[in-house]
């Protein structure tokens, strides 16, 4: 059986709907239930508790062989990892598939994908069969600026001019669906990336097309998205993680520019464009 964490998030959605589609069922691990409505509704099993609960991270890994590891990135994040492979080795999980990321690399300057190449690692080490699913800067992420879209026609990120192929959620959760059902995809780490590489300025021109409105980019500094971004987010840390991964980007990186052929090869069609996540999201925009 198959245990799917963040199930009731974007990408582990997309691939609890997949997994279903293709007339399979998993364990599905939340905190709230009503979240998990859609899931449920799927067939999908639902275990409803906090795995930083040792106890009910043993109970809901019993029976299961193949496991799907996506935390919201906390500061304990890097720990709760570590412990949730060391409970999949100990009952008798087989195939443990990561989220990671694109970036996951030591050094970066950014906490969040250096705990991901961290637990990577732990990962790798711990005797478990492992896939890693690293997807590039997500297109969904546009929309925490929806509603500056909306109210002022403009699309506020601090990335600078940087070139970024993104990558739409539902396509990750479509391969972490493939990688969990089928045999073959045990130690291979998957760079997901859209099929085009574009600027934020490249975006608002598109997106303006799209919505029939005018909409410009701008790019504040780093230190006022900060301030305004802890008035939504009352946690300090993830405000610093999240400003640490917008600083790296706007450096420009060969890892995010770059273009992989990987989603076409694993799934035998072209990604998700960014024409089409617009037209898909235009309500949120408009």
């Amino acid at each position: 059986m198959i245990l799917l964490t963040g199930a009731t998030g974007k990408t582990a959605m997309a691939a609890a709907t997949a997994i279903a589609v293709a007339g399979h069922k998993a364990r599905v691990v939340t905190r709230d239930a009503a979240k998990a409505s859609q899931l449920a509704a799927l067939g999908h099993e639902i275990a409803v508790g906090d795995l930083s609960d040792l106890q009910f991270l043993k109970d809901a890994m019993r029976g299961i062989d193949r496991a799907f590891l996506l935390l919201p990135n906390t500061e304990q994040q890097g720990n709760m990892e570590a412990r949730f492979t060391d409970t999949a080795k100990a009952s008798g999980v087989r195939h443990l598939v990561k989220i990671s990321s694109i970036e996951a690399h030591a050094g970066i300057g950014a906490r969040v994908p250096e705990m991901h190449a961290a637990s990577e690692a732990y990962v790798k080490a711990s005797g478990l069969e492992w896939t890693m699913v690293k997807p590039n800067f997500f297109m969904q992420t546009l929309l925490a600026a929806a509603n500056g879209v909306k109210a002022r026609g403009e699309l506020t990120m601090p990335v600078g001019g940087a070139r970024i192929s993104m990558v739409d959620c539902r396509d990750a959760g479509a391969v972490i669906a493939k990688v969990l059902l089928e045999p073959g995809h045990e130690g291979q780490s998957y760079k997901l990336t859209g099929s085009e590489s574009v600027t934020f300025v490249e975006i608002a021109t598109r997106l303006s097309r799209i919505i029939d409105k005018p909409v410009k980019f701008v790019d504040p500094p780093l230190a006022a998205y900060r301030e305004n971004l802890l008035k939504a987010l009352p946690d300090p840390w993830r405000v610093e993680a999240v400003c640490e991964i917008f600083a790296t980007t706007a450096k420009g990186q060969r890892e995010i520019e770059a273009i992989t052929d990987t989603f076409q090869e694993l799934l035998g069609r072209s990604p998700i464009g960014l024409d089409t996540f617009l037209s898909d999201y235009k309500k949120a925009f408009s």
